[in-house]
């Protein structure tokens, strides 16, 4: 776990305390943020792969390949998931389907490496959509 990571968990763990109750492990919790040495950077945009798991099987997408794909890629891919269908687009549609934008994957790839994840369900419009073929995926 980066040391990045590791404060904003710590940070956010310290908000979710109650002061009243939980004196003593919010001290022992300020106490470790205040001996981590950097202050967590902003973000920037780059042309870094990100998403790439340990054993580097997830796609690399950087800015430059979401370009491309706006600038030249197919209006629309769709992908058969063991959950359903589920459509990459350029520009979201408003059809009543599962819509995925190139920088959307790029979020979940990142999420996948910085916490180790993987991806256990998907939901649309707040309804999960489940394993409709067990044998894809």
């Amino acid at each position: 776990m980066t040391a990045n990571v590791k404060q904003r968990i710590l940070e956010k763990t310290i908000a979710a305390l109650d002061p009243r109750k939980d004196g003593e492990a919010i001290a022992r919790l300020q106490s470790e943020l205040r001996t981590m040495a950097s202050p967590v950077p902003a973000l920037e945009p780059s042309e870094t792969p990100v998403g790439a798991s340990e054993g580097g099987q997830a796609s690399q997408l950087t800015e430059k390949d979401i370009d491309d794909y706006r600038a030249n890629g197919p209006r629309e891919v769709s992908l058969r998931t063991r959950w359903g269908m589920v459509y990459l687009v350029k520009e979201k549609t408003g059809a009543d389907r599962f819509e995925l934008l190139p920088e959307d994957i790029v979020k979940i790839q990142t999420a996948r490496r910085l916490f180790g994840a993987d991806v256990v369900d998907l939901a649309f419009k707040g309804k999960a959509l489940h394993n409709n073929n067990p044998k894809i995926g």
